[in-house]
């Protein structure tokens, strides 16, 4: 699914072959990583304390 998208995300503590095909890597789920990413993405200045 990331290669057809064309740009995809993956989890530092994620599976290898998606770090492989994916465009950016963000921090791991207990860092919030998703939403660390989707907040620089979309310039939305929101501050994440871990």
């Amino acid at each position: 699914m990331i290669e057809y998208a064309r740009h995809g995300v993956a989890m530092e503590n994620g599976l290898q072959e998606l770090k492989d095909v994916a465009n950016n890597i963000t921090f791991n789920n207990n860092e919030d990583g998703i939403g660390r990413y989707l907040n620089d993405f979309f310039n939305l200045n929101i501050r994440y304390y871990c």
